[in-house]
């Protein structure tokens, strides 16, 4: 669990440059019984704000675990040096919709994380404390109840995800959540492996964005602002059917689940799949392997070669377009170009009779709605047609 948030959290401190160091105690135990899902959702934003507020310097995690209490309690010091807080503003930190400076300043969240992140380890029988000198930096400690489990190790759930696999298709992902570190997480794990993303902050939001860009997938945040991920769901279902018949995109709820029971969310016909939040980065591959076929590299077969900037190159290349028959050329770039997906796909006979790798190719990202890729392709090779 805490290899999974460090792995997402090191996204964002190599992005920014600045450290990241984990300290694990001799005494912690591989298994202990506790609310997994809970647990890194308080890790999470704990840390999530530690590098947030950190421009230079870097993040520690240290974490600790003693049989002598309540049968056994893991403890977690996260300690940055960054912006730090002022002795007056701290009682702040633990009140509802409340802010230190440097939250207000950074335009981002409600000041609901800690409050709920201290909820949650008051409910596992723990506590939560912070200590913060203004421009030295911060330090949060919590710990937990979590007894030592005589169950088995769990097998690593699965290798790291590397990249796509070479000639791979970039899926269009959306992430709809409110909360923005929510999205920048999830954003920088399909990022780094070479998918497309798109974000919005809300159901409305969401919608806009589908009726624009056509996602394989969207990860939908249960409750939100606006137009909560219900109705959402419901409006784009409606809408994939009215713009693009035939066309279904996967739909994953997400919900936190912290305090509320999502029992009734399995039975709502709109989702393809639930997931809780925070959803771990192995369970977005999943879902792309399972719902779109997606194919990866990991880490245990990373040939240099097999690496996206060594792949095969696919035949939707702006060469093999400007060599298209100017009839066949114009019919589709005008479709194209107003974003007619039917009548592109209507052109791909003809694009056959010329050059079936290419058709083989424009039908395969007419398929996922790549209109994008393809226009840019088109245009390149519009201009090398007019060249002498």
């Amino acid at each position: 669990m805490v290899s999974s948030v460090v792995d997402l959290m090191r996204h964002r401190t190599d992005a920014k440059g600045i450290g990241l160091e984990v300290i694990i105690g001799e005494g912690v135990p591989e298994v202990v019984s506790g609310d997994e899902v809970k647990l890194r959702q308080v890790l999470l934003n704990v840390m999530g704000n530690a590098v947030k507020f950190t421009p230079s310097g870097g993040v520690l995690l240290r974490v600790d675990w003693s049989s002598e209490v309540e049968s056994g309690r893991a403890t977690f010091e996260v300690r940055d040096s960054g912006v730090g807080i002022a002795a007056d503003e701290l009682p702040l930190l633990f009140h509802p919709f409340s802010q230190a400076e440097a939250g207000r300043s950074s335009s981002e969240g409600t000041g609901l994380g800690l409050v709920i992140s201290r909820a949650i380890v008051r409910m596992m029988g723990g506590e939560m404390t912070v200590e913060s000198r203004k421009d030295e930096g911060t330090t949060v400690t919590f710990h937990v109840r979590l007894p030592r489990s005589d169950a088995p190790l769990p097998e690593r759930r699965r290798r790291r995800v590397v990249s796509l696999a070479p000639n791979e298709q970039r899926r269009r992902i959306l992430i709809v959540d409110d909360v923005a570190d929510s999205r920048l997480l999830m954003r920088e794990i399909l990022e780094g492996v070479g998918l497309e993303v798109r974000e919005a902050s809300n159901g409305r939001e969401a919608v806009d964005v589908f009726d624009l860009w056509s996602p394989r997938l969207i990860l939908m945040d249960v409750r939100m602002p606006v137009m909560n991920g219900a109705e959402a769901t419901r409006q784009i279902r409606r809408r994939a059917e009215e713009l693009h018949p035939g066309f279904r995109p996967t739909i994953v709820a997400l919900t936190a689940s912290v305090f509320d029971s999502d029992s009734e969310l399995p039975l709502n016909p709109w989702w393809d799949e639930v997931a809780t939040k925070p959803i771990h980065q192995d369970t977005i591959f999943e879902l792309l392997e399972r719902h779109l076929g997606t194919r990866f590299v990991y880490e245990e077969d990373d040939d240099p070669s097999l690496r996206p900037e060594h792949r095969r190159g696919t035949a939707l290349t702006s060469e093999r377009l400007a060599e298209l028959p100017t009839d066949v050329f114009d019919e589709f770039f005008d479709a194209i170009r107003i974003g007619n997906v039917q009548a592109a796909t209507a052109v791909v006979g003809a694009i056959r009779r010329h050059d079936a790798a290419l058709a083989d190719a424009v039908e395969s990202a007419l398929s996922n709605y790549d209109v994008e890729t393809i226009a840019e392709a088109l245009e390149r090779a519009r201009a090398q047609r007019v060249q002498p």
